[in-house]
């Protein structure tokens, strides 16, 4: 029987998970494909990684397992996982909505937006300096136009 994934912290994935990657661990080196994970100078970071993270409630339970089967390959006790998304779906500032809420604590274990790029991001560079540096990148690059020129070509 598998066992249903409950809302779960960083405090009991490290107290329920990291025993079980020592126990089972193996000699065979295996891989697994990761959305994001980096060191931060103090710990690693794994991240489920979506645009918005608007998922069906079908998906979220797998998203939460492949984490967390992430999260306990490495088997190191400085580690964190969060699901993370590019952008709020529901708005920046508004409280995010997703099925992944139901399997993992919120806003604990999410960077959902503006928390996302804050971990993410150089500490020189804050979040509205981000998106004013990406909004002059699209404007420079005329990304509006080619976005319709592709359209257009695409119905002639």
């Amino acid at each position: 029987m598998k066992a249903t994934i409950k809302n779960i912290i960083q405090r009991s994935i490290r107290e329920h998970l990291l025993p079980l990657a020592q126990k089972y661990k193996g000699k065979e080196i295996c891989t697994k494909p990761v959305d994001l994970a980096f060191f931060d100078g103090v710990e690693w970071n794994v991240l489920e990684l979506k645009a918005g993270g608007d998922l069906d409630s079908s998906n979220a339970p797998s998203n939460v397992e492949k984490l967390l089967t992430i999260y306990v390959d490495m088997g190191i006790e400085n580690c964190k996982a969060y699901f993370a998304a590019l952008y709020n779906k529901d708005g920046e500032g508004n409280t995010w909505k997703g099925a992944v809420k139901k399997h993992m604590a919120f806003p604990e274990m999410f960077l959902i937006g503006k928390g996302f790029w804050a971990k993410i991001l150089p500490a020189e560079i804050s979040f509205d300096e981000f998106v004013a540096i990406y909004k002059e990148a699209l404007e420079q690059i005329d990304l509006n136009s080619r976005i319709k020129s592709m359209i257009d070509a695409c119905i002639r």
